[in-house]
C-alpha cells in the first residue's frame, strides 16, 4: 500500500495561491489548505475551524470535522480509504505514474 507521501502532496506557494483563487467562488477568500490527496482533493480549514473535505473533481464539499484535532484522528480510521484511495493510487504507481511537482 502507498505511504502517507504517495497519497498526499505539499504544492507550492504559487499552486496554494492559485487554488484559493480559483476555489473562492464556493469558498470565499478566508480558509486554509491542510491536506492535499494525490488524486487532486483539498482538505480545507475554515475560519471558524471546521475542517471540510473539497472533490476538485465534482465540487462537492463536505463536513469531515469540528476541528482539526478531529480531522487529524480520523486520519487513523477507514475514512481515510475513502479520501485518499489508496489501493486506486497503488495501481497507477504500478503503472508507472508519479506525481510531478505542482
Amino acid at each position: 500500500m502507498p505511504t502517507w507521501s504517495q497519497v498526499t502532496f505539499e504544492p507550492s506557494a504559487a499552486s496554494l495561491a492559485a487554488l484559493q483563487e480559483a476555489w473562492a467562488w464556493k469558498l470565499g477568500a478566508d480558509w486554509t489548505p491542510l491536506l492535499c490527496s494525490a488524486l487532486g482533493d483539498v482538505f480545507i480549514e475554515l475560519p471558524a475551524r471546521s475542517v471540510w473535505w473539497l472533490s476538485t473533481a465534482t465540487g462537492a464539499l463536505e463536513h469531515v470535522a469540528d476541528d482539526r484535532s478531529a480531522f487529524e484522528q480520523l486520519l487513523d480510521t477507514d475514512r481515510s480509504q475513502e479520501w485518499f484511495l489508496p489501493g486506486l493510487v497503488a495501481v497507477l504507481r504500478q503503472q508507472g505514474q508519479r506525481l510531478r511537482r505542482d
